[in-house]
C-alpha cells in the first residue's frame, strides 16, 4: 500500500510542487495538504494528501522510503533547501518507489551512505548482530556536529547494561521491521566500551 501512496503524491507533484509550506492554493496561500483548495504541495504535504485515511505504517512506509533515496534527516528540510527543484523531488519519488516495488526495506549500507535519518532516529529499535539479539536502542549519541556517532544499547536478560555501540558497527538498518543489524564482531567489541 506504501507505494500507492507514493504514486498519488507523485501525482500531486506533477501537478504541483512548493516549498516553505506542506501545501499552497492557486493564489499562494498555505493550506492544509488535504485541502480541495491545495493545488500545490511540498514532499510531505503530498504523501499526507495521498494518504486517504489508510494506515500510519503505510505512510510510515512511504517515508521510510523517501529518507533512503535522500540523506536528510527531515523530508521538509530537504524539500526547502535553495536549489531544490520539482524535478529533483520527482526523481527522488521515482527513486523510492523502485526501491518499493523491488522489495528493498533497509537502508543502504555503511559504503552506501547509511541513512542519517534512520541513525538519528532508531530509539526502541532491536540490536541484532550474526551472533544473536543483542539488546534495544536506548539512545543516540551524537558528535557536536550533531551527527550520529553511537548507540547506546540495553543488553542482558533485564536490560542492566549499558553497551555503546559505534555507528561505524552498524551494517543496515531495517525501518519497517525496527531493526539494527551490526557486523558479526560489533556486538563483542561494544562489550569493551562500558
Amino acid at each position: 500500500m506504501s507505494i500507492q501512496i507514493m504514486a498519488e503524491a507523485r501525482e500531486r507533484l506533477v501537478a504541483g510542487w512548493c516549498q516553505g509550506a506542506s501545501a499552497r492554493d492557486a493564489s499562494g496561500r498555505t493550506v492544509t495538504p488535504s485541502s480541495s483548495e491545495a493545488r500545490r504541495w511540498s514532499i510531505l504535504g503530498a504523501l499526507l494528501a495521498s494518504r486517504n485515511g489508510g494506515r500510519v505504517s503505510e505512510l510510515e512506509g512511504a517515508v521510510g522510503a523517501l529518507h533512503s533515496s535522500i540523506d536528510e534527516p527531515a523530508l521538509e528540510v530537504w524539500n526547502d533547501r535553495p536549489g531544490r527543484t520539482q524535478q529533483d523531488v520527482l526523481a527522488t519519488f521515482e527513486q523510492a518507489m523502485e526501491g518499493l516495488a523491488n522489495g528493498e526495506d533497509e537502508t543502504p549500507s555503511p559504503n552506501g551512505g547509511l541513512s542519517a535519518y534512520w541513525l538519528s532516529t532508531c530509539e526502541g529499535f532491536r540490536v541484532d548482530s550474526n551472533d544473536g539479539r543483542v539488546g534495544i536502542v536506548e539512545e543516540v549519541r551524537f558528535s557536536p556536529d550533531r551527527q550520529p556517532e553511537a548507540l547506546a544499547v540495553r543488553t542482558g536478560l533485564l536490560r542492566m547494561r549499558l553497551l555503546l555501540v559505534p555507528i561505524g558497527e552498524v551494517d543496515r538498518i531495517v525501518p519497517r521491521r525496527k531493526r539494527v543489524l551490526l557486523r558479526s564482531a560489533a556486538a563483542r567489541s561494544a562489550e569493551l566500551t562500558i
